[in-house]
């Protein structure tokens, strides 16, 4: 027997620790719901020191924690002078959306073809859920439900590279749409246009399905710069 071999026979199995969420992550995932539902206002200063104590972390995962907010667009880091909370500006939000829908559209042409029977029942079901927290008032509920339906149809699309950049962009969307109050009117064309995105994918027809989620993206994206453009109005007075 070699030494080779022998050190072969006694090598151990690799053990493997079961995850855990890192303190990094979660202290991100944490700011960043902070910043989307507006605990923490776009323009705002981030004051390190009190979250720090109020959260009960240390200013290095911290100071990470900014700089990956920082990567998606949420936080501006300014050299020795601290962080701030993004500012929404209309144009940004309006080039936002029109990404989206390219990106979703192009998902639904792809879902179309791509999605299994399974993946599509699982999203018809959901589809009739978020239905629910319409007629129910939730809005919470139904705006993140809405949020993960947005993202199921790019995730049939079966492309990490499209999934990767919808992902990217979706953050800070969903900056603005907190920012702005839903119309009642907007809310009930939603959950229709949703209907419809729902029927031509259950009948994979690619092109139907493009065309629904690119209107109803373009629409969701008028009805928020009419809100976001109330909001700045009514500051300004």
């Amino acid at each position: 027997m070699t030494m080779l071999n022998s050190m072969k026979k006694k090598r151990r199995p690799l053990q493997v620790a079961p995850f855990r969420e890192s303190l990094h992550d979660s202290l991100t995932d944490q700011l960043r719901n902070m910043i989307l539902k507006h605990d923490l206002q776009p323009g705002e200063w981030i004051q390190e020191m009190q979250l720090c104590e109020t959260l009960g972390v240390s200013r290095t995962p911290m100071r990470e924690a900014l700089k990956v907010l920082a990567s998606e667009k949420l936080v501006v880091l300014h050299p020795y002078r601290g962080a701030s909370v993004a500012e929404i500006h209309l144009e940004v939000v309006a080039e936002l959306f029109e990404v989206q829908a390219i990106l979703e559209s192009q998902a639904g042409l792809l879902a179309s073809q791509r999605a299994s029977d399974a993946e599509i029942a699982a999203f018809s079901a959901r589809q009739d859920e978020m239905a629910g927290y319409f007629h129910a008032g939730d809005r919470a509920s139904y705006f993140k439900l809405n949020q993960e339906l947005h993202t199921a149809i790019v995730a049939m699309a079966a492309n990490s590279c499209l999934l990767e950049s919808h992902a990217a962009i979706m953050k800070q969307i969903s900056h603005a749409r907190y920012a702005a109050l839903d119309e009642e009117n907007r809310w009930r064309v939603s959950i229709e246009q949703h209907a419809a995105i729902r029927d031509a994918l259950v009948d994979r027809d690619g092109p139907a399905l493009a065309a629904h989620i690119f209107g109803h993206v373009n629409d969701t994206k008028k009805a928020i710069l009419r809100a976001l453009a109330r909001s700045e109005a009514a500051t300004a007075t």
